[in-house]
C-alpha cells in the first residue's frame, strides 16, 4: 500500500511542477522534479505486483529513482537558485525525501521480497 501512496503523492507533485513548466513560472529544478512522473508509474506498478505477490524489483527500483530525481534537483538548485530559493528547495527535498526512502527500505526488506515472490511450495 505504502507504494500507492508514495506513488500517487509524486504523481500529484509532478504533474504540478509539469503545469508550472508549462504556463511558464518554472525554474531548472521544477525541470528536473517532472521526472517524478515514471517514477510514480513505476511505484504504483510495482505496489501493485508486491499485492499480486509477483516478483520483481518495480518498486524498490521506482523509489530509488524517485530518490534519485529529489536529490539531482537540490543539487540543481543548490548551484543555480538564488539563497532564499535555496532555502525553499532544501525544505522541499528534506520533506519530500521521507516517504521514497521509507519505501525503498519496505521494499528492500527481506521478508517483503519473500512474500511477493509469491506462496510457498
Amino acid at each position: 500500500m505504502l507504494g500507492f501512496v508514495t506513488g500517487g503523492l509524486t504523481a500529484v507533485g509532478s504533474l504540478a511542477f509539469l503545469v508550472g513548466v508549462l504556463t511558464g513560472s518554472d525554474d531548472v529544478s521544477s525541470r528536473v522534479l517532472i521526472l517524478g512522473l515514471p517514477c510514480a508509474a513505476a511505484m504504483v506498478w510495482g505496489g501493485v505486483r508486491v499485492l499480486q505477490r509477483r516478483p520483481g524489483p518495480v518498486l524498490l527500483v521506482g523509489t530509488l529513482a524517485a530518490v534519485g530525481v529529489l536529490l539531482l534537483s537540490l543539487v540543481i538548485g543548490l548551484a543555480r537558485l538564488s539563497a532564499d530559493e535555496r532555502y525553499g528547495i532544501t525544505g522541499f527535498t528534506v520533506v519530500a525525501l521521507v516517504l521514497p526512502v521509507t519505501t525503498a527500505v519496505f521494499a528492500a526488506l527481506p521478508t517483503v521480497r519473500s512474500w511477493s515472490a509469491g506462496p510457498p511450495g
